[in-house]
């Protein structure tokens, strides 16, 4: 049961990424949940939630294979370095600096990564680094708002099925 209701959560996510992303808006319910994920549980289960949904992300995305994932797992690794240093509380306040600090490290490393492969000639993508650059505020925006109700949600779900360990 705990697998399926899995694996309908990360299907969900995957397609609202997908859907949003084509139509224009930019914000990322897969790393805000991976992000979530990692408060409520910890950092091996955010893995396993990155990889599958970062690999799915990657399959259907115009950018280099890999670009995603990596960028999710370097967010996620960065955020789990600063759980350990800096945040000592799970509260709200820390879902928000999480969600801001995870958006801007995701969007960081997309844009750089995507420019380091092109760099490499591995892909003829050519992404234009400062209309990029500008476009993180707005997503940061977004993911914040969406933190909220991700949030709510997981917190639900995740102490009225049990998932939290």
């Amino acid at each position: 049961m705990k697998g399926i209701f899995y694996l309908i959560i990360l299907i969900f996510l995957i397609l609202a990424e997908l859907f949003f992303v084509s139509s224009g808006v930019r914000f990322n319910p897969v790393l805000i949940a991976v992000l979530i994920w990692f408060i409520l549980n910890n950092f091996k289960e955010s893995v396993i939630w990155l990889l599958v949904s970062g690999f799915a992300l990657d399959i259907f995305s115009p950018l280099p294979f890999g670009v995603i994932t990596l960028s999710l797992f370097f967010s996620l690794s960065l955020i789990h370095f600063l759980s350990l240093k800096v945040f000592s509380q799970k509260g709200l306040g820390a879902v928000i600096l999480i969600t801001v600090i995870g958006s801007l490290a995701y969007n960081l490393f997309l844009i750089l990564g995507t420019k380091f492969f092109a760099l490499l000639r591995i892909t003829s993508l050519n992404i234009d680094l400062m209309s990029n650059l500008y476009l993180i505020l707005p997503t940061i925006g977004y993911n914040l708002v969406l933190t909220f109700f991700v949030y709510k949600i997981l917190k639900y779900c995740a102490f009225r099925f049990r998932f939290v360990k």
